[in-house]
């Protein structure tokens, strides 16, 4: 009975706790409920298609034989085909929303469809273990300290990006932003895997080190995820206090702006291009 118990609280705690983690850091227009949980069921659903695509890949095989084929199937089997799925379902389903008003919301809107994604994924593994009696309890709560965190912080930065590019005006500048949020997703999803991977298949004296390894990618995209969050808060702070200024009749062709609507950077001075990227101030 107890375990029954402790296992859906180990799946939904750190979702949860994520999710209103980032949520709540959106300082000046927080994203409603019913379009976070509609993304997070979009993440839940794009499991699917992942999945259909991983066992469909040549090579890409559950036993993996040597650092070779953990390495193709932790970024091309694994990484390069969840990340673009994930990137595919954020973007295409926020980026006409009325809501995306902010950058941040971008970071937002990537934590729920990658949180959504790890819950259906942490379901699937933890009935698996029960099914074939694997000590489901003690896998339900690695993967709420591995993996679930590692689907969030994955989120913020393909989010961040997003967000950057949903305001980008230039189509290839916008193309070649979300070209980046993707990359580097995959990058650093793929080095969390491949250390995953590898340790069924390496000397007892070496799996310490693989070990070491999957806790530094993680503290690695804590230090990232923050780092973006902070960012991109700055940012949409300039961005909410244009639109105000636009909004009780601070309008800019009457009103020079206080932020770049490009960089978020203060303006000073009263040229017509932002003197730290250059764009001109609309």
């Amino acid at each position: 009975m107890f375990t029954f118990i402790l296992i859906p609280i180990l799946i939904i705690a750190p979702v949860a706790i994520l999710l209103y983690y980032f949520w709540v850091r959106d300082k000046w227009q927080r994203e409603p409920w019913s379009l976070i949980f509609k993304l997070f069921g979009l993440g839940c659903v794009a499991v699917i298609p992942a999945a259909i695509i991983e066992l469909i890949i040549p090579g890409n095989r559950l036993v993996l034989d040597g650092i070779p084929e953990a390495m193709f199937s932790a970024f091309i089997g694994v990484s390069l085909v969840e990340e673009s799925v994930k990137y595919i379902f954020t973007y295409f389903f926020t980026f006409r929303s009325r809501h995306f008003n902010e950058e941040y919301d971008g970071i937002v809107y990537g934590v729920s469809v990658g949180l959504g994604f790890a819950f259906l994924e942490n379901i699937l593994y933890v009935a698996s273990a029960v099914f074939f009696d694997q000590a489901p309890i003690a896998i339900a709560i690695q993967r709420a300290l591995t993996a679930v965190p590692v689907h969030a912080l994955n989120g913020v930065i393909m989010g961040f990006f997003i967000g950057r590019a949903h305001f980008e005006r230039n189509p290839s500048r916008r193309l070649f932003i979300n070209f980046q949020g993707l990359l580097y997703a995959v990058l650093i999803h793929g080095l969390y895997d491949f250390f995953i991977f590898t340790v069924p298949s390496l000397p007892s004296n070496i799996v310490t080190w693989a070990i070491i390894g999957i806790f530094s990618i993680m503290a690695i995209q804590w230090a990232i995820a923050l780092a973006l969050t902070k960012t991109a808060s700055d940012r949409s702070e300039s961005q909410t206090i244009n639109r105000l200024d636009i909004r009780f009749g601070h309008h800019p062709t009457r009103h020079r702006p206080r932020f770049c609507r490009t960089c978020g950077h203060p303006l000073t001075g009263s040229g017509r291009f932002c003197k730290h990227c250059g764009n001109p101030i609309e």
